[in-house]
């Protein structure tokens, strides 16, 4: 995985961490976890989006309902023994109240994997 202000490799046992909500983003660097944390909440989703996503075990890189490129703040919906981004918690909730076969169109349609 790559610090997301310097693009460096790091790993999970890196010193610096940092934090987006309950998940740990690792830096590498304690400038760079600085710099993360003085982001304004929407810049730190989107930079720590990589690292975050794959903790979620979310697999797809956009919303299957919006088609948005998903942030960190992406609403996980476990489908079919697999962890499905949505942009928001409201599309991930209009996910779930999607008759079964409009569920299956969706979450196989348009969207792309990480």
């Amino acid at each position: 995985m790559l610090c997301p202000i310097s693009g460096e490799p790091v790993t999970t046992d890196s010193t610096y961490v940092a934090y987006y909500s309950v998940y740990p983003v690792y830096c590498a660097s304690l400038s760079d976890s600085t710099q993360f944390g003085s982001m304004p909440i929407s810049k730190r989703a989107k930079v720590s989006a990589p690292q975050v996503l794959e903790q979620k075990g979310i697999t797809n890189a956009t919303c299957p309902l919006t088609g948005e490129t998903l942030t960190a703040s992406a609403a996980p919906v476990k489908y079919e023994g697999q962890t499905i981004g949505f942009a928001t918690l409201s599309d991930a909730n209009q996910f779930k109240s999607l008759p079964k076969a409009q569920q299956k169109k969706s979450s196989t349609n348009g969207w792309r994997r990480m």
